[in-house]
């Protein structure tokens, strides 16, 4: 048996992007409509995630937005905010962000401590640069993959399993 791709997609707490570029490296090749059952367990592996009901376009868990917001220090709410909408915005592997985007939504005052964690999570290699992509002459940025599970424990409990440099930034003064 086989499950419908538009159907799958539509129940998978992920990105329709990020999904699409992991089943192409399982083999489903670009025109298939259908993933065959025994893919599904090793999509979902890979990506991190469930089979539930689809989530509400734009919506987050309004109980982890508040709980960011509550975060008593600033350099860790200001990274826990970037994570999550990069997050929210399904910007893993592939689906980059432009440099000039990860600003917006910070207010003045943030904006160069924004610009500062994403070069720390550059270094540490949460946040990626994908070769050769550019924007009319800019940057793109787009979370590592990787990292998922680690950068899924920080925006949720606000816990740090990261390397070294990372809470070296957070324990910096403003």
């Amino acid at each position: 048996m086989a499950e419908k791709l538009t159907d799958l997609l539509d129940r998978m707490d992920a990105g329709e992007l990020q999904a699409l570029c992991v089943l192409r490296q399982l083999g489903v090749t670009r025109g298939d409509l259908e993933v065959p059952d025994q893919l599904v367990p090793v999509l979902l592996e890979r990506l991190n995630t469930r089979l539930g009901d689809p989530p509400i376009a734009g919506e987050s868990d309004p109980s982890l937005v508040e709980r960011i917001r509550q975060e008593p220090q600033p350099r860790s709410r200001l990274l826990r905010r970037l994570l999550h909408k990069l997050d929210k915005e399904g910007r893993w592997g592939p689906s980059a962000l432009r440099a000039h985007s990860l600003i917006r939504g910070f207010s003045e005052d943030e904006r160069g401590l924004v610009r500062e964690v994403a070069e720390v999570l550059v270094r540490i290699n949460w946040l990626v640069q994908p070769a050769g992509r550019r924007v009319r002459g800019e940057s793109v940025y787009a979370l590592n993959p990787d990292y998922h599970r680690e950068i899924e424990h920080l925006v949720e409990t606000g816990e740090l399993q990261a390397p070294a440099a990372l809470a070296h930034w957070l324990g910096a003064s403003d």
